[in-house]
């Protein structure tokens, strides 16, 4: 079982749509399930709360969430150099 801590980054695989990777945050680890921060879509800035089992989540480094304007856009992915999104 991952070790997972508020604010850090992950990947969510969603067996339910097709094994989908989502880029995701957490922010609440349970025993066995962790509340996440779910990026749906990239091109509206869309985030969802979702409460997934922990074993569906894998730490990464792949990216970074910013906020590039403050609050007003809110937070956004930006993916380290050489990495694919």
């Amino acid at each position: 079982m991952a070790k997972l801590e508020r604010g850090q980054k992950v990947y969510y695989k969603d067996w339910t749509d097709n094994d989908k990777i989502y880029p995701a945050k957490v922010i609440h680890c349970k025993y066995r399930y962790v509340i996440i921060d779910v990026l749906i879509n990239e091109l509206s800035n869309k985030w969802e709360r979702w409460e997934v089992n922990i074993e569906d989540c894998k730490p990464t480094d792949d990216f970074d969430i910013v906020r590039p304007l403050g609050a007003w856009l809110g937070e956004m992915i930006q993916y380290k150099e050489g990495v694919k999104a």
